[in-house]
């Protein structure tokens, strides 16, 4: 036993004690983060699903509307395309 200063076995103890405490707290940290990561993934997952089904729906929703158009102005556009007559003053398409 010292007199002076404090008993090494108890000093030993001590700083066991002190390394088993961290060593808890970096196992705790890590499981928080593999539980970050592992949320950050699945979050990612979901976003990309989603992502690939609003375009799926927006692709779906653009043929409808284009079904419908040509179904209800579809001779309208036709009959423009037809070409009208030429009079003195010609449009051409090549003009610069």
């Amino acid at each position: 036993m010292c007199l002076f200063g404090e008993d090494p076995l108890k000093e030993e103890k001590r700083k066991k004690k002190a390394e088993k405490k961290l060593k808890k707290q970096i196992k705790e940290v890590r499981k928080e983060e593999k539980k970050v990561t592992r949320r950050e993934s699945d979050f990612d997952k979901i976003r990309k699903s989603s992502a690939k089904a609003q375009v799926k729906t927006e692709d779906k929703a653009a043929t409808k509307l284009e079904k419908r158009f040509t179904a209800k102005y579809g001779d309208y556009m036709q009959k423009e395309e037809t070409p009208k007559k030429k009079g003195i003053f010609k449009r051409s398409s090549s003009a610069s």
